[in-house]
């Protein structure tokens, strides 16, 4: 019988204490993409670290070929938490409603803020989305800072006609003129940074 009551006491004593330490975990906001420094892409042995702070806090943090899998691309993992039982804030946590900075830092040089991201309630616990982080030129879908005939299977493979929204990588290379589908008007702006290119290079 006493350790019956005494189970009832921890288990009230830690539901009433947790709350007052920090919220709920939540599942965490996730972004993923590429990394680009001057238009070239950067690779995993690059030594790049990429980082979300809230406040100047960090709150998430990935360092490109930590993970295999991933390749050269990046998989930020921004810890969340609910307030909603009325528990304090924790120390390296974001909430919906806050805005995450971007950082990216090559090596020993200094962060860069490449990004803000806004973790708006409409998106969500658990949200994940495609975002590349700093300059890409457009049409270069393979990250070598030009566009070459190299880059056009994948634009065939993005065009999918006007008013169908794109997803992944193929927006933030092909969409040229920001009206989230890539269609004819794209392959036009696509041809033409295609004649550029050729144009440096001859």
């Amino acid at each position: 019988m006493t350790r019956t009551y005494l189970a009832i006491f921890v288990v009230a004593v830690v539901a009433v204490v947790i709350p007052s330490i920090a919220g709920v975990s939540m599942p965490d906001v996730v972004l993923y993409g590429q990394v680009f420094i001057a238009h070239q892409m950067q690779h995993a042995p690059d030594d790049v670290w990429v980082v979300a702070r809230v406040g100047g806090v960090p709150v998430g943090s990935y360092h490109l070929g930590d993970r295999a899998p991933l390749g050269d691309s990046y998989a930020l993992r921004i810890r969340m938490e609910s307030l909603a039982d009325g528990g304090s804030p924790g120390s390296n946590t974001a909430h919906l409603g806050d805005t995450a900075d971007i950082y990216v830092k090559k090596g020993v040089g200094e962060e860069q803020l490449v990004a803000s991201f806004a973790l708006a309630p409409a998106k969500g616990y658990g949200h994940v989305e495609y975002l590349d982080l700093g300059e890409r030129i457009k049409g270069d879908w393979n990250g070598d800072a030009q566009v070459t005939m190299s880059d056009y299977p994948d634009f065939a493979t993005c065009m999918q006609g006007p008013n169908v929204e794109t997803r992944g990588q193929c927006p933030a290379v092909y969409d040229f003129d920001f009206d989230t589908d890539i269609d004819l008007a794209d392959f036009r702006n696509f041809e033409q940074a295609l004649a550029a290119g050729k144009s440096k290079s001859s």
